[in-house]
C-alpha cells in the first residue's frame, strides 16, 4: 500500500469510534489549512468523529483557530519542539498528552512531511493509522484535478472512502455580518511574491473601483513591505486589526466583493463565504496552476492567464 505496510479499513458507519477524534498535523499556511478543510470537514461528517489539529507553523495555526472558534476543531497547541521530539531518541521523550493526543485518534492525517523518516517515525509511535497528504503532484500528472480530489485517492488507497469524486470545498460559520455591497476588500499580498500581481495593477484597479462608487478596504498585513504598505491612498482604510474572526467578520465578509492574489487571505475569506476574485498570475501558474490549487468554493471566480499579468479590466470583471 503506498501509505505504509497496514491496511487500516476503516468503516464509515462504525458507532464504536464515533467520538475518537481524526487528529490533523499541518504544515503550510492558511490557505494550505483551509484546502486541507474541506476534507476534514466532509470526514468528519461522514463519521460524526470530532476534529483536533496540531499547527506547526503560525500559519496553519491562525486557519486553525479561526475553524476553532466557528465551533468546528479543537486545536492542540503542542510546541514544534514538542512534536519533533517524536522522531528523536528515548532520551528526548515528547509531553504525554501529546502521545495520549496521537493514540486516541481513530485517524492520523499528516500534511506537507519535512522529513522522508517523519512518516514511518510517527506510525511506530502512535497507534492509529496514518495518512499523509502531499501536494507536490508533477503537473503533467494532475489530470485538470483540483488538490482535494488527489487527497479523496490517497485516503481511498489506505481505505478511506469519502464518498465524492469532486473538488471539496471547506466551510467556516462566522455567524451573521451584515452587507455593505459597496464595499470592496482589496488583497495584494501573498506569501511567495510569484504570486503578487503588481503593485501598480492594485492601485488602478483601486483608482477604477474608487471612480465608480466603491468604498475602498486594503488588506495588508503589516510584514509586507513598504511598496504594498504605500497602496492606500487618501480616504481609503485598511482592514483594522483584530483577531483574524474579528477582521474577516466585521470588515471582509460584509463586502460585495474581495479582490486577492492566490493567497491565504484569498482562501480563508473564501472558506468564510465572501465572494472573492483571486488573480493568478502566469509566473506562478505555470508551476502552480489554477486548476489545482485554487479555493474550491462556489462563489469564487479565478482570473488566469492567456495574458502574463491579467489586466485590470479583466480582472475587474
Amino acid at each position: 500500500m503506498e501509505n505504509g505496510d497496514k491496511d487500516h479499513r476503516l468503516e464509515t458507519g462504525a458507532t464504536s469510534q464515533s467520538q475518537a477524534p481524526i487528529v490533523a498535523v499541518v504544515r503550510g499556511g492558511m490557505g494550505d489549512f483551509c484546502l486541507l478543510w474541506g476534507v476534514l470537514q466532509r470526514l468528519s461528517g461522514l463519521w460524526a468523529a470530532p476534529v483536533e489539529v496540531i499547527p506547526l507553523t503560525d500559519g496553519a495555526g491562525d486557519a486553525a483557530r479561526l475553524a476553532a472558534e466557528c465551533g468546528s476543531v479543537r486545536v492542540r497547541d503542542f510546541r514544534t519542539v514538542e512534536y519533533q521530539r517524536l522522531m528523536g531518541p528515548r532520551m528526548h521523550a515528547p509531553a504525554p498528552a501529546l502521545l495520549e493526543c496521537l493514540a486516541a485518534a481513530r485517524l492520523i492525517i499528516l500534511h506537507d512531511v519535512q522529513h522522508a523518516a517523519e512518516l514511518q517515525l510517527l506510525r511506530a509511535r502512535t497507534a492509529g493509522p496514518v495518512v499523509f497528504l502531499d501536494g507536490s503532484v508533477p503537473v503533467r500528472q494532475q489530470n485538470g484535478r483540483h488538490i482535494t480530489q488527489h487527497w479523496a485517492e490517497t485516503l481511498a488507497r489506505a481505505g478511506v472512502e469519502l464518498g465524492t469524486t469532486g473538488p471539496m470545498a471547506g466551510r467556516l460559520d462566522l455567524g451573521p455580518t451584515g452587507t455593505q455591497p459597496d464595499r470592496v476588500v482589496l488583497c495584494p499580498g501573498a506569501g511567495n511574491p510569484r504570486k503578487c500581481w503588481p503593485a501598480e495593477a492594485w492601485r488602478q484597479l483601486a483608482d477604477e473601483l474608487v471612480a465608480d462608487g466603491r468604498r475602498i478596504r486594503w488588506w495588508i498585513g503589516w510584514g509586507e513591505g513598504p511598496r504594498l504598505q504605500a497602496l492606500v491612498g487618501p480616504g481609503e482604510e485598511r482592514v483594522r486589526a483584530g483577531t483574524l474572526a474579528e477582521r474577516l467578520r466585521h470588515e471582509v465578509l460584509p463586502a460585495g466583493c474581495v479582490y486577492a492574489n492566490d493567497s491565504g487571505m484569498a482562501h480563508g475569506a473564501a472558506t468564510c463565504g465572501a465572494r472573492v476574485r483571486v488573480v493568478w498570475t502566469a509566473a506562478f501558474g505555470a508551476d502552480a496552476p489554477a486548476h489545482w490549487w485554487r479555493p474550491a468554493q462556489d462563489q469564487v471566480e479565478v482570473i488566469q492567464p492567456p495574458a502574463v499579468v491579467p489586466s485590470v479590466a479583466a480582472v475587474r470583471g
